[in-house]
């Protein structure tokens, strides 16, 4: 089940101006642009529009607590993080007085032995040795230890950007959710990067924006507003003269003569400053970008790039572990995954728990079991706000911290059954069932004639594009021309599309299993690309969701292969299967209770049919409450949304807490798990099931072809066979052959190949003493 959203506006259109393209234009209208004067601060970001540090709440103070310490010769600490932020904003603020002169001390908490933000242990450390304590992306809930530190004799200021709690620290907190700063989605490196601004002036805190701008995109908050001119002017800070460490971390990482993008910080250098943090140390990254010796520099970068090769591998080992868990799992009596596992390495959980949320859309907390408690990582989906969930729940908690969609907690392992039922709790009487539905986000509609290289041109004002000014996406319906698998092991979907007179090559990562299901008018969401290969270049693409072709669409392209369905259902209904009535007694349904469930909750019906036409009716009725379509099959999802199937093949039955049988015999293996319901009347084609004297006739022709040099692979040739002979439906022969089957006339193996069928030793048999026979004709009398 697949939600296909167009990106929601709230601004009203403002005039076109005459040298913007139209597209471009409608864009920005999409992303909240609402005058041309804002259209134009956005695609020209420019340092004269940054908000004065002085707005920060606190910065007066801090600044002056700072300028003293300076003045006063006072020995600093900086007290950082391990995650790239944390690193970044130490880095800016440790460069910084270095330029000035001052060696300060910087302070990078282990995430292994130490965890996040400020301790006990490392606050009476520093204060044996510092006068000066500045948290950099921390300490704005450390109330007590930050009066510890003043009990110690250090003075202290604080500069975070995470949430705050109800009561703020005895000393200066710069904090942008505070005192109704401008913008309040600075990340930490770009508090302390403000920090210098007010303490040396902007024009010497450029210095240092291109760390800034790393941290902001690594840090995945919005890139909008202030967050978009910094990142704008540290990528051209970074491309006109990298500081050596990051040259050297770009040369590593394959950049070297490629021109640095937003994309390139958030998925090529982040990732390997983070894994100094995550596998090893965190001053490796520090030690990396404020590297002042090419030698050294090229060697941190390099250990960096092993230790993120490693974190690959790690991460692929928990994932592994982690779905192994998820086999059995009811998702429908779930509305989180907390997953737990001995040893896991409490830097990669939180990527794991990312690949999960992408996977499933459901939030997820992956914990690492340290023995005597538990760490955690909390990724989360739009519409589920995991902090106020921990919030909920903190009395099962030792300690937690984070925003609506990632945080971090602690807990004794002796807890985990009361948090996890906690959270499920609480999740189920807050958040609506339809948020665990997937959704697909889009800009504009798009036609393919519109998409030319100066359109695709023109979209690079745009940058840099990250969380909060995602690239953009556009929807298209075309024709699929082409389908065919490339990459290692077909992992990916390459497509020729076709919409009109125009014809465009797409590529879709990771979507090579629809190669065989892609097939007419299909429904599209993409990026377009310039694609340059071998000295060419030509549009390509970058699809980023399919959806399913509209069910009408499906059914009609399944109509002359009905018959073909019904046969094959029929062999897999009663192929070596024990007969058995699951849903006898089951209660009827009408067509407004149905589409009640349907409306209500988008998992846990499943509607079970083996006519098309029962399965139109149905689709025609239900409104906006439409499951998802399976022809011949039933649902391979876990998480069991809606859905209806025509003459599915008996299997196992996941999740789903309410089977209808429309027009299906109740000898469909229901779980007991699960309660049955009647809907409809049995299919038309029922009557076509053979009576005694249609299974008399076929019998004498099974004889006939016995004796003839004829070959058969599979029971669709010899029914073929059998049809040519009679001029019967193939329906009605292959119920007969099965019923044959069942009163061992023949003997018939389907498994082989070629397919195995002859004469048995047996010359006669009762039809009633079948119980495979007693059931077909209850089907056709029905």
């Amino acid at each position: 089940m697949l939600k296909f959203v167009q990106r929601p506006s709230e601004v009203q259109a403002f005039s076109r101006p005459d040298d913007m393209h139209e597209a471009l234009y409608r864009l920005l209208v999409r992303r909240g642009i609402g005058s041309e004067a804002e259209a134009q601060a956005f695609l020209s970001p420019d340092a004269k529009d940054l908000f004065d540090p002085y707005l920060l709440n606190d910065m007066d103070k801090a600044a002056a607590i700072v300028r003293r310490a300076m003045d006063e010769n006072k020995r600093i600490c900086i007290y950082g993080d391990y995650d790239v932020d944390g690193v970044c904003a130490s880095s800016v603020l440790y460069s910084w007085f270095a330029a000035c002169g001052i060696e300060a001390e910087v302070y990078l908490p282990s995430r292994h032995n130490e965890g996040y933000g400020l301790n006990e242990n490392a606050v009476r450390e520093i204060a044996e040795r510092a006068d000066l304590m500045i948290t950099v992306d921390c300490g704005v809930t450390s109330v007590e230890l930050v009066a510890l530190a003043k009990e110690l004799g250090l003075e202290v200021v604080v500069t975070d950007h995470h949430r705050p709690a109800e009561t703020l620290p005895d000393c200066p907190v710069v904090n942008p959710l505070l005192n109704d700063y401008p913008f309040p989605a600075l990340c930490g490196a770009g508090v302390a990067w403000k920090l210098v601004c007010a303490l040396a002036g902007k024009e010497t805190a450029m210095e240092y924006v291109d760390i800034a701008a790393l941290a902001t995109v690594a840090d995945v908050v919005s890139l909008t507003g202030e967050n978009r001119i910094i990142v704008h002017l540290g990528l051209k800070h970074l491309n006109a003269r990298p500081r050596m460490g990051l040259d050297a971390l770009i040369q590593v990482s394959g950049l070297s003569e490629k021109r640095i993008t937003s994309t390139m910080l958030a998925f090529q250098l982040g990732p390997r400053l983070n894994a100094g943090g995550r596998i090893g140390s965190a001053r490796r990254s520090f030690e990396l970008i404020t590297a002042r010796d090419a030698g050294k520099a090229r060697a941190l970068a390099d250990e960096l790039e092993a230790e993120n090769t490693e974190r690959r591998r790690i991460e692929q080992e928990i994932l592994k572990e982690a779905e192994a868990q998820l086999e059995d799992f009811d998702f429908p009596a779930h509305r989180i995954l907390i997953l737990s596992g001995k040893d896991w390495n409490a830097g990669v959980i939180g990527l794991a728990a990312s690949r999960l949320v992408e996977k499933y859309h459901y939030p997820v907390i992956m914990l690492a079991d340290q023995g005597d408690h538990m760490t955690g990582s909390c990724r989360s989906i739009e519409g589920v706000d995991i902090h106020a969930a921990l919030c909920a729940c903190a009395e099962h908690l030792a300690r937690f911290g984070g925003h609506k969609q990632a945080a971090g907690l602690t807990l004794l392992p002796e807890c985990l059954a009361d948090f996890r039922a906690a959270m499920d709790k609480y999740l189920f009487e807050n958040i609506p069932p339809s948020v665990y539905i997937p959704v697909e986000t889009y800009d504009i509609e798009m036609d393919f004639g519109s998409i030319t290289p100066g359109f695709i041109a023109a979209l690079e004002s745009l940058q840099p594009t990250g969380f909060g000014n995602p690239a953009p996406v556009f929807r298209a319906t075309a024709q699929v021309v082409e389908a065919r698998t490339v990459g290692a092991d077909g992992a990916h979907l390459k497509l020729m599309l076709s919409q009109d007179s125009h014809r465009l090559n797409a590529i879709a990562f990771r979507a090579g299993h629809r190669a065989e299901t892609l097939a007419g008018e299909t429904d599209i969401l993409f990026t377009p690309k310039i694609n340059a290969y071998m000295g060419r270049s030509e549009v390509q693409l970058e699809v980023r969701a399919i959806a399913d072709s509209d069910v009408f669409a499906r059914i009609s392209a399944k109509i002359e292969e009905e018959t073909a369905l019904h046969c094959n259902f029929l062999t897999e209904m009663f192929y070596n299967k024990k007969i058995n009535r699951y849903a006898e007694n089951a209660p009827a349904v009408d067509m407004e209770m149905l589409r009640g469930w349907l409306l209500k909750d988008p998992v846990g019906t499943l509607i079970l049919t083996a006519d098309l036409s029962e399965a139109v009716r149905i689709f025609r009725s239900v409104g906006d409450a439409v499951p998802d379509l399976y022809i011949g099959k039933l649902p391979d999802d876990p998480r069991a949304f809606n859905a209806l199937c025509v003459c599915p093949c008996p299997g196992e039955i996941r999740g789903y807490r309410r089977i209808v049988l429309a027009g299906m015999p109740d000898e469909f293996p229901v779980p007991g798990c699960a309660e049955a319901y009647i809907f409809g009347d049995s299919p038309a084609w029922f009557s076509m099931l053979p009576d005694i004297g249609m299974m008399r006739e076929v019998w004498k022709a099974l004889g006939r072809i016995f004796v003839r040099p004829v070959s058969y692979r599979n029971l669709r040739q010899l029914t073929h066979l059998v049809c040519a002979d009679t001029g019967m439906d193939p329906r009605t022969v292959t119920a007969a052959i099965l019923s044959v089957y069942d009163m061992d006339l023949v003997e018939l193996d389907l498994d082989v190949q070629p397919m195995m069928i002859r004469k048995s030793s047996k010359k006669k048999a009762e039809p009633d003493e079948s119980a495979l026979w007693r059931t077909l004709q209850r089907w056709r009398n029905e």
